[in-house]
């Protein structure tokens, strides 16, 4: 799942959490009918657990995330060590691996389905001793080898294909020319802000910097000079803020800045000093717009107040102003 973007998520958790539930109700009905009342209490607390995570899914997809696995884990292990003695607990020991191999990391995956595989191997044992070894050797034999796969399977998961996947979404990530972020991550990054403003009212600024008359270095210096410089200044963005900052190239000469925990007034010191920076070192002046976040309700309203900022700046020229 690291290869996924937040929406992406949130999506594929939400519909797996859908699926299982509908799995749950018409597991509940079989066991009204054939009256099963430990097998009933299981649903019910595995069915609760669903609809918490399904519901905080909205406000913190990670907590919902760990809320839907340690419920499943938990769950499984008591039908794991009641049911052990049953024809289906392999099928289920294998659909506990599988989901643990997609929603967890390979650590996990392979500590959860060693843990439920030892509490098999005892309470089989226990309910089947009296039959002779070579019956509970067959029966955690079995298992043991669904066990096993799965192990290999989630390691084969995360090891490759989520793994390339990541390559892939840090590639798409960044800007080829200046190696900061690409614009691509706007969205995903102000929904995860906005989060953390409603949760913990954090806050959070923005800066927008364009580069001034960068079109006459384009055409008196050559477009390879204007690379270089671009590049140089995407080198001062990225050497002169905090590791948890987000210097993005937005457009062509123009860059942001997401400045998480920063108010207007922390972040229009750095949105100076960067201007003071890239001027002394290439050159080129600056105009910037500085944007805290004040409610709007969308990335687009957001960055349109930091462009009618920065917009003002480039009246006069290396000005700074506030939206």
């Amino acid at each position: 799942m690291k290869g996924l973007s937040l929406p992406q998520k949130k999506l594929f958790i939400k519909q797996l959490l859908q699926i299982a539930i509908l799995c749950v109700l018409c597991f509940t009905i079989f066991d009204i009918i054939l009256q099963h009342k430990l097998l009933l209490v299981l649903r019910a607390l595995i069915l609760a657990g669903f609809l918490v995570a399904l519901k905080e899914l909205e406000r913190d997809i990670e907590r919902a995330r760990r809320i839907a696995l340690v419920t499943y884990t938990a769950i499984q292990a008591a039908y794991t060590y009641f049911y052990a003695n049953t024809p289906e607990i392999g099928v289920w020991m294998v659909i506990y691996g599988f989901v643990l191999a997609i929603m967890a990391s390979a650590r996990t995956t392979i500590l959860g389905t060693c843990t439920m595989f030892l509490i098999y191997l005892y309470a089989y044992t226990k309910q089947n001793m009296h039959l002779g070894i070579t019956k509970v050797a067959y029966g955690v034999i079995q298992v043991g080898a669904a066990t096993f796969i799965i192990v290999v399977i989630g390691f084969y998961y995360h090891r490759n294909v989520e793994g390339f996947v990541s390559k892939l979404k840090k590639i798409a990530e960044r800007d080829h020319l200046t190696g900061l972020y690409s614009r691509r991550i706007l969205k995903e990054l102000f929904e995860s802000q906005i989060r953390e403003f409603n949760l913990k009212n954090i806050p959070f600024s923005a800066i927008l910097l364009d580069l001034d008359d960068f079109k006459k270095v384009n055409d008196t210096l050559g477009h390879v000079e204007g690379d270089r410089v671009l590049k140089k200044v995407g080198q001062i963005i990225r050497e002169n803020v905090r590791k948890e900052d987000f210097p993005i190239r937005y457009g062509g000469d123009e860059f942001i800045v997401f400045l998480p925990g920063t108010d207007l007034k922390g972040a229009k010191k750095v949105a100076m000093k960067l201007s003071e920076l890239i001027l002394s070192e290439t050159c080129v002046s600056v105009s910037a717009g500085v944007k805290e976040y004040n409610r709007e309700s969308s990335l687009e309203e957001f960055l349109a107040h930091l462009d009618r900022a920065c917009y003002r700046a480039k009246s006069e020229k290396g000005k700074v102003v506030e939206a």
